[in-house]
């Protein structure tokens, strides 16, 4: 299955931008207008180029979109300047080669991608408007992630998703600025009380403890300027929507949503909390919430790339190896596979 980002548009475009130009070419012309509009430098100062060296690492998945491209996609705009560049740039192009260039890019869509939504429309509401299609295109590429390195291995991929086991840190996949404007789901292991709050090891009692991953994800997550209201607001009215309710138990499998910048969070209860706040887990019981992830995001992913950690081998108790995590992982996807819209990753911490 052929990823939607920078590399495979610009492999999809560069037929019809002339036979002369190279990968750094095309990618520094697509660039051009922003880098103008927005007066974008590079680190010493210079308008900002792709060299050969850079060009490659773009094109083959090694480095992600950059961050100062990234930020101007914010701006009102943003896409009024890239549809004039469109306008100049293939007002010659014959109709014919128009419908075709509309079919390769149009032909790398994931029908569920939500990032995707704008140019889709065009393309439906619009079919000869192709400027506008153009530009919602590129900033659909632009905003994707653009990086497939993450050392992935891949288990099995249908014209409709995959499935890869990658190293990398979670966490900063979710929450670097460079990252964090790619539109992706990111699952955070939790338990059925969804406790919010980080107490310290020689706190009585303690509740989430700052060296699990679900601490982890908080203490970043309150780096970044998230209040505590605003999360358990978050999962309050997720859980509501579902027809749960978080003053009764809920069961294992649970999944409450929050959202950060583009990555959105599936807060996944894994284990329970004893009298003393320790939190456990059976290997059923990790098999269960892996089942029910998959499901939900079946539902609900819109097409989104979802990154899961092995889940079941920190504090949990539930005592599994990391292979014994990414069997059931594998297992919990494989059954569903034919019904999965987009890219999973069950992500290793790169120190594992």
């Amino acid at each position: 299955m052929v990823r939607y980002n920078l590399a495979s548009f610009i492999k999809a475009i560069s037929p019809f931008m002339g036979d002369d130009l190279s990968d750094a070419d095309v990618l520094n012309e697509l660039f051009a207008p922003l880098v103008e509009a927005y007066g974008i430098k590079n680190r010493y100062g210079d308008v900002y180029l792709f060299d050969y060296a850079a060009t490659s690492r773009i094109m083959t998945g090694k480095d992600d979109v950059p961050g100062k491209i990234r930020e101007v996609l914010d701006r009102p705009d943003c896409e009024s300047v890239i549809t004039k560049w469109a306008e100049r740039r293939f007002s010659k192009l014959s109709d014919g080669a128009k419908a075709k260039m509309v079919k390769s890019i149009s032909a790398l869509f994931v029908e569920e991608d939500s990032s995707l939504r704008q140019a889709r429309d065009c393309l439906e509401n619009s079919a000869y408007n192709i400027t506008r299609f153009l530009s919602t295109a590129l900033i659909a590429a632009l905003i994707a992630d653009n990086r497939t390195g993450y050392n992935r291995r891949l288990l099995w991929a249908t014209q409709k998703g995959s499935l890869s086991v990658i190293e990398a840190d979670l966490l900063s996949l979710a929450f670097n600025k460079k990252h964090a404007k790619s539109p992706k789901i990111v699952v955070i292991p939790v338990n059925t009380d969804y406790t919010m709050a980080v107490d310290d090891a020689d706190a009585f009692k303690p509740r989430v403890s700052p060296t699990t991953l679900h601490g982890k994800f908080l203490c970043r997550a309150f780096g970044q300027g998230v209040n505590l209201d605003d999360i358990e607001a978050a999962v309050k009215n997720s859980l509501n929507q579902q027809g749960l309710d978080l003053n009764k138990p809920l069961p294992i499998g649970t999944v409450a949503t929050f959202k950060y910048s583009q990555t959105v969070f599936y807060l996944l209860a894994i284990s329970v909390f004893d009298e003393n706040n320790n939190a456990h887990a059976s290997e059923s019981d990790i098999a269960k919430a892996a089942d029910r992830l998959v499901s939900y995001y079946a539902i609900n992913g819109q097409g989104l790339p979802i990154y899961v950690p092995l889940i079941g081998t920190g504090l949990s108790r539930a005592n599994l190896s990391k292979d014994g995590s990414l069997k059931i992982l594998e297992g919990a996807f494989g059954n569903d596979k034919n019904t999965i819209f987009g890219d999973a990753y069950i992500v290793a911490y790169n120190k594992q």
